[in-house]
């Protein structure tokens, strides 16, 4: 019997999200597919959740308690009897042409190894957080390689749950190990981010890719996900690692790999700073990370789109060590294309070379909270004091990252701030994506007399154009 698609639906004790993301599938316009459930042993009501629904379908794939996670979705390749498969996730919702406009790329591309979508992000009761993950814009197919090429420049990282691929391109050795050896999943560590891009890499080596610009997808984003307990930056800096061998057998691999060279230095720099626990790194620490800007610097003739990703650690180095000017030479401004992250970290690089301080508009001594605990955070933290904030923490919803220390600094729980008796004058919001207005909306929500104020917006306040203003381009 030829099945063209298997819809693998991955769950676990999440049954009041579970039943709109299992009529999210039903109700796809495109039908012809198997519809797979994988439960890791849930101790809610999934098993009569699933069992009360009557489509023929549907098969129900229940593990034993105990499993790890990443056992369930290998799974799926083992179990799937589709010619191609998608692994969507138990808090997710299908538009409901978002099967059928896969498929319909996919048939239309014989070559065609991969297809992904746009999402739109909601919280954890439903309601629209962004519109568009990624901007509003084009669809793109991708030449056999040319998303690998392309990946560094465009950021455009898939999330798993709308990835439809050739299930008979995914290598077994990726998959059996996994699958076959339980305490090997319990030793891997926890990535963030990096299989998201790694499938369509590995695709792209067989034949083109595709990307669908519309949100076909409602990506769920709360306290209980997985990606909240996952590592920062090891599976970031796997990823490029892989990518730039994938990259060495291009034909022009010399303009790809210096880009790669310099997100390897980013994410290196992050994984190092964000696990520092003394106020700073040591001088060993500090001499690699100037190792490896150098190197990437060396690069740059190359291709100058490997530039941007080297500006948070350009403002570390003038952070940490003498000659601060010295790490600005040659210091260009981004392409209009690039992210407002990139653009922001610009003028605050351009800040640092003329001597200023991202908060000189915020009064010495003022009790101020970070939120996050990533790279830009660690940033934020040694311009903080090189101002004279008094720095109370950072908050996280990461929980592996709460009751740790950065670079001196305490990571809490985001509701630390309900309860703290001291007074919080500020909170500097650290997140690179554009999702401020959610994030003011949920620390209000915590503490309603708390001034609020971006990163972003602080870079761009000291510029000819509003803080608005330049905050939408």
């Amino acid at each position: 019997m030829h099945i063209p698609l298997t819809v693998a639906l991955l769950t676990y004790n999440r049954s009041h999200y579970l039943r709109e993301a299992i009529e999210g599938i039903r109700a796809q316009t495109y039908r012809a597919f198997e519809f797979l459930i994988l439960d890791n042993g849930s101790t809610d009501d999934t098993p009569s959740v699933v069992l009360g629904i009557q489509d023929e379908r549907i098969r129900y794939v229940r593990n034993p308690p105990g499993l790890e996670i990443m056992f369930n979705g290998v799974s799926a390749f083992k179990i799937a009897r589709g010619r191609r498969l998608i692994i969507t996730h138990d808090d997710d919702i299908m538009q409901p042409q978002m099967l059928e406009k896969q498929m319909a790329i996919m048939d239309a591309n014989p070559d065609m190894t991969a297809v992904w979508t746009n999402t739109s992000t909601i919280d954890q009761d439903g309601n629209t957080i962004q519109e568009y993950f990624t901007p509003p814009g084009n669809d793109r197919i991708y030449g056999k390689g040319e998303f690998i090429a392309r990946f560094p420049s465009e950021n455009l990282w898939p999330l798993p749950s709308c990835m439809m691929f050739e299930r008979a391109r995914y290598s077994r050795r990726y998959i059996d190990p996994i699958y076959y050896d339980q305490e090997l999943g319990k030793r891997l560590p926890k990535n963030h981010g990096g299989d998201d891009v790694l499938i369509p890499a590995l695709m792209n080596t067989f034949g083109s890719v595709a990307f669908l610009n519309a949100p076909l997808l409602k990506y769920r984003k709360h306290g209980a996900q997985d990606s909240n307990r996952t590592h920062l930056s090891r599976g970031i800096v796997n990823t490029y690692k892989i990518l730039r061998r994938l990259a060495g057998k291009l034909a022009d691999r010399e303009r790809i790999v210096p880009l790669l060279d310099s997100h390897i230095a980013r994410f290196t720099a992050q994984h190092e700073i964000i696990h520092t626990v003394t106020p700073q790194p040591d001088t060993k620490v500090r001499a690699q990370l100037k190792r490896l800007f150098d190197k990437a610097c060396s690069d740059l003739s190359h291709n100058m789109e490997a530039a941007p990703p080297l500006l948070p650690l350009r403002i570390f180095l003038s952070q940490t060590l003498a000659n601060r000017g010295d790490f600005f030479q040659g210091l260009t401004e981004p392409a209009p294309e690039n992210p407002t992250a990139t653009h922001a970290l610009f003028h605050w690089a351009k800040l640092r070379q003329s001597g200023g301080n991202l908060f000189s508009s915020i009064p010495p001594k003022a009790n101020a909270v970070i939120l996050g605990s990533a790279l830009i955070s660690a940033l934020l933290i040694n311009e903080a004091r090189e101002r004279g904030l008094n720095l109370l923490c950072c908050i996280d919803s990461n929980v592996t990252r709460q009751n740790q220390t950065m670079l001196g600094t305490l990571i809490r729980c985001p509701e630390w701030i309900a309860t703290e008796d001291k007074p919080i004058d500020y909170v500097i919001l650290s997140s690179e994506r554009d999702q401020d207005a959610y994030l003011r909306e949920f620390i209000h929500g915590l503490n309603k007399t708390v001034q609020i104020r971006s990163w972003k917006e602080l870079a761009f306040e000291d510029f000819d154009a509003s803080p608005s203003e330049a905050y939408r381009t």
